[in-house]
């Protein structure tokens, strides 16, 4: 079993929980948050009992590539990418946080690589009243920057190592219902017919690619360093060369434009999806959200405007 300050080391560990871009394309999602999920600290990786023990390797991240059935596609946000579809939005929205998150936010400002989650609507006060990046306390930042995708609940958008967001737009966590317009009315149908032909031809492409990189690099892991890994090889990266992967980054990025531009009727559902919440809050602002506690912005090249201090009890 782990000491103490082992097993404090490994919590302080999965604060960082970013993934590179590569793995957020290619592999299975729910392998590799497993660690983050439904992780043992405890465990030790060089102990017999625990990598023999039931669960152990279920509780561990595991790099497996998606299978053929994964409907999850992952939308790298590129805010020049955004604004050659559709243009810039600037929108005014909150970031919650505490005083070291304050700190790195301030050295994000005005990085069109950057993005941040945001909000613009906390119906109950659960972002302002308790959900802080680094448990600091209540800090809450206005900024003001580019809106690159949203929604009126949470979209569950995820970071990689480099702070780029990506995001599922395949898996109905933003669900093409709700950001259609009327149900039923011929506009209503007409996306909603577009969005699946749409997502049906990312998913092609995807699956292709991880078949490709699957067939070449499928039986091939780096070095264990340790007893689990020497038993359980998907707790080991595939040996897969760095270029390799920046390849497969920019073939998945250029095919993604490709495809969403190719038709106009699809363009238009995808900007529907992922910009009708952000064009509208930019406009109007809307201070109650229908779908869930609070909304969700992904804000991209922003700079602070107030650093405001919530007074805690």
């Amino acid at each position: 079993m782990k000491t103490y300050n082992q097993y404090s080391e490994y919590l302080i560990e999965q604060v960082k929980w970013q993934r590179s871009l590569f793995d957020h394309l290619f592999y299975d999602g729910d392998k590799l948050l497993a660690d983050d999920q439904y992780g043992d600290p405890s465990y030790d990786e060089d102990d017999e009992n625990d990598v023999n023990s039931k669960g152990f390797v279920s509780e561990r991240r595991q790099y497996i590539f998606q299978q053929p059935s994964d409907r999850s596609f992952h939308l790298p946000l590129n805010s020049r990418f955004i604004e050659r579809i559709f243009g810039e939005i600037q929108i005014l929205a909150c970031h919650s946080t505490g005083m070291e998150g304050l700190v790195k936010l301030t050295k994000l400002q005005k990085k069109r690589t950057k993005q941040i989650s945001a909000y613009t609507v906390d119906n109950y006060g659960t972002m302002t009243s308790g959900v802080w990046s680094d448990n600091g306390g209540g800090i809450i930042a206005i900024v003001k920057g580019q809106a690159v995708a949203g929604n009126d609940n949470d979209i569950w958008s995820r970071v990689d190592k480099q702070g780029k967001r990506v995001l599922d737009i395949t898996n109905n966590i933003v669900n093409p219902n709700d950001v259609f317009g009327k149900h039923g009315d011929r506009t209503f149908l007409k996306l909603v017919k577009a969005y699946e032909k749409l997502t049906k031809a990312l998913l092609t492409m995807k699956r292709e690619m991880i078949s490709k990189l699957k067939e070449k690099y499928g039986d091939k892991r780096v070095p264990p360093t340790t007893k689990g890994e020497q038993k359980w090889e998907t707790l080991r990266q595939y040996d897969i060369p760095g270029a390799v992967k920046q390849k497969a980054i920019r073939d998945y990025v250029i095919e993604t434009e490709k495809i969403i531009t190719s038709d106009d009727e699809w363009k238009q559902a995808f900007v529907q999806y992922l910009l009708s919440w952000p064009k509208a809050q930019a406009k109007k602002l809307k201070t109650k959200s229908k779908l869930g506690d609070y909304d969700e912005i992904v804000v991209s090249n922003f700079e602070i405007v107030y650093a405001l201090l919530r007074k805690v009890f």
